[in-house]
């Protein structure tokens, strides 16, 4: 079973060399070992394991043979035992295991092992690590262990982060990267340390103790983060100082039952963003692969969160009640009086476990603490998002729809809030006239971002537009809208099926569109609510907004779309004549008046629109654009009266073009 997976995965992998598999009665984990015949050790209960665990484990370490990883992490030791007194070779040599992990996690996940199964089965292995049965169990020298227990909470971050890009380096890529490495180092180190000579007194020299040169011991000359990385395999029964609990910190289930808080550094952290004034809220929900992150900043206080894997909460949000196997969840909040953190793992049971730190040190989950929890969660997952149905439910059943506008009003995410208004107005009875009046001068004063402003307005019932108080605050929200994009599509949305009322308002909002392009589109969509009921005001109000349309192209652009609706209502097409006096490109007034009359706008017993069309032409600057409008009216047979002719033979006499003329009359004397 194990041969025939191991004989397959290495042809996929490309793995040459033989590899050796036996067995540890008490290791926890799989271990790697050998360069040049490398064997993998694997646990005494592997042949209990699932298919898909088999598969990963082997992919993991034929990752490390492929990658020589057993060659470099030899070097890496003898290079710290003769720069044993460097801290940076410490360092070196750790970031180079913790990035070597973090490699071969991207052949697995390359493979096609889903991320969440991957990191709750490292989950399970790193727990085993602290079982009795293991404790004796140490990795042989250069040996690679599939997981460390103070490594694993940055690698679960990197599994299950989507954005992470997990490729490796072209030969190309490795080249330049050698490249650029060799050409930075080597002037460093072609440089020579220079010291100014200093003449040592004898009673400077008597007074200097020998052993004040040196330090005790290795870990002694290093700094306290280097000792923990050092140390690593070692587990203190009561740490006499925890360390401060950052944003990326894991519990495991400890020896004892007694809890270790695990630390690595992590962009989302009050360690790293101790004051100031910011929010940042971070979903990622794929299935049971989920995300969530947030972090609050002001001048005084500092709190973050973090839950990853599906989690459920108590019905009144105030504590944690389920979370998948392989998640976890962490709480903390820093002020100038304490500094709280709880780290939330789920057991095997389906119980789960609870560490609780208090200013750095490991508190008990007592009463206070929970109490602090308590109120801690509902202002995390309110301003995360999280379980926004079932929030705006219970409180509107608690409170009434001013209720969740005041819980609304205390949040400051935009996304939230946002949120919460779609929901308060989609679920439940439909809102009154009043409720929707104070929602939309709420959430105009609340919504900073203009798409979740445009969003919310949308979705106002249409039934409580009717009320003048309603649209009067609806007006304002549309004010508040500073996308021109944003800001149209509301109005088109509005538009649809609004009442006359609403409708002139909507016009009105779009005359302070910044964009041209935007107004004109919001003129073509929307056309025929202004223009197929006949009435004065739609139609007044429809054309007054184009004559506020800055671009020639895009006004005429709106004016040939009004031209089939003057086939039910003739006046548009004298509302079409007047506006184009506005454009300032003869040829875009002369595609709209020709536009008129292909589209039969004009008929020829309508004089007053075919003598407005010839008057209108006498302000057009091209001799060629006037003389195929006058030419477009005589084919048409438009010029059957006295009044009509007179007109254009006046029109066509003051031409300026000798030629022009003569086609325009010689056009006229056909007919």
């Amino acid at each position: 079973m194990w041969l025939s997976l191991t004989q397959r995965l290495a042809n996929r992998l490309g793995v040459t060399r033989p590899l050796i598999l036996l067995r540890g009665e008490r290791l926890a984990v799989p271990v790697t070992w050998g360069i040049v015949y490398p064997a993998v050790l694997l646990p005494q209960d592997a042949d209990s394991w699932s298919e898909e665990r088999r598969r990963f484990v082997l992919v993991h370490e034929m990752a490390h043979v492929k990658r020589f990883d057993a060659l470099t992490q030899l070097l890496a030791q003898i290079s710290v035992a003769v720069f044993w007194f460097d801290p940076l070779v410490w360092l070196a040599a750790h970031r180079m295991r913790v990035e070597r992990e973090h490699a071969c996690d991207d052949y697995v996940l390359r493979d096609g092992t889903a991320p969440s199964l991957y990191a709750g089965e490292l989950l399970e292995m790193v727990r085993s690590i602290g079982m009795p049965r293991h404790d004796r169990a140490a990795p042989a020298f250069a040996a690679l262990a599939m997981a460390r227990r103070s490594e694993f909470e940055g690698r679960m971050l990197a599994i299950l982060d989507p954005r992470l890009d997990r490729h490796t380096l072209t030969r190309r890529g490795t080249l330049m990267t050698a490249v650029i490495v060799a050409l930075l180092t080597l002037p460093l180190a072609a440089l020579r340390p220079f010291q100014q000579p200093t003449a040592a007194t004898p009673a400077t020299a008597a007074a200097t103790p020998a052993s004040a040169t040196a330090p005790a011991s290795a870990t002694e000359a290093l700094p306290e983060s280097f000792k923990v990385s050092i140390s690593e395999a070692a587990t203190p029964k009561e740490p006499a100082s925890a360390p401060m609990w950052g944003s990326a910190s894991i519990a495991m289930t400890p020896k004892q039952g007694k809890a270790e808080p695990i630390t690595s550094t992590s962009p989302w952290s009050c360690d790293r963003y101790p004051v100031g004034s910011s929010l940042s809220v971070h979903s990622h929900i794929d299935g049971n692969n989920q995300i969530r992150e947030f972090l609050l900043s002001s001048p005084d206080r500092c709190a973050e969160a973090a839950v990853i894997g599906k989690a459920v909460f108590s019905p009144d949000e105030t504590r944690l009640a389920q979370l998948a196997v392989g998640g976890f969840a962490r709480f903390r909040e820093r002020t100038s009086a304490f500094d709280r953190a709880v780290t939330i793992t789920p057991v095997g049971d389906g119980s789960l476990s609870y560490v609780a730190l208090n200013n750095g040190r490991t508190a008990p989950f007592d009463g206070t603490m929970q109490a602090w929890l308590s109120q801690f969660i509902p202002e995390v997952l309110r301003e995360a998002g999280i379980n926004v149905p079932e929030r705006v439910a219970r409180i509107r059943t608690q409170g009434g729809v001013s209720a969740v506008l005041e819980e609304i009003g205390r949040m400051r995410s935009s996304g939230a809030k946002s949120a919460h208004y779609q929901e308060l107005i989609k679920s439940g009875p439909l809102l009154t006239a009043g409720e929707t009046e104070r929602l939309a001068q709420q959430a105009a004063r609340d919504l900073k971002s203009s798409g979740d402003l445009s969003t919310v307005i949308q979705q106002l019932p249409k039934s409580s537009l009717r009320n003048p108080q309603t649209r009067q605050a609806v007006a304002g929200a549309l004010s508040q809208i500073k996308s021109s994009g944003d800001r149209t599509n509301t109005l088109q949305v509005l538009a649809p099926n609004a009442d006359p009322e609403m409708l002139v308002m909507l016009a009105k909002a779009a005359e302070t569109l910044p964009s041209s392009g935007d107004k004109a589109n919001f003129l073509m969509a929307t056309a025929s609510e202004y223009l197929t009921p006949g009435t004065a005001m739609l139609r007044n109000a429809f054309f007054k907004t184009t004559s506020t349309v800055q671009s020639s192209g895009d006004m005429a652009n709106v004016l040939i779309s009004a031209i089939p609706y003057s086939h039910s209502s003739p006046q548009v097409a004298l509302e079409v004549i007047e506006t184009s006096k506005n454009l300032v490109s003869s040829g875009d007034a002369a595609n709209v008046l020709l536009s008129l009359i292909s589209q039969r706008a004009i008929q020829s017993g309508n004089t007053r629109a075919t003598v407005e069309v010839i008057e209108r032409t006498l302000t057009m600057a091209s001799s060629g654009d006037r003389a195929n409008v006058l030419i477009s009216l005589a084919t048409r047979n438009l010029l059957t009266n006295a009044e009509s002719r007179d007109a254009f033979l006046k029109a066509a006499a003051v031409l300026p073009s000798d030629g022009d003329r003569a086609n325009v009359l010689a056009a006229a004397a056909r007919r």
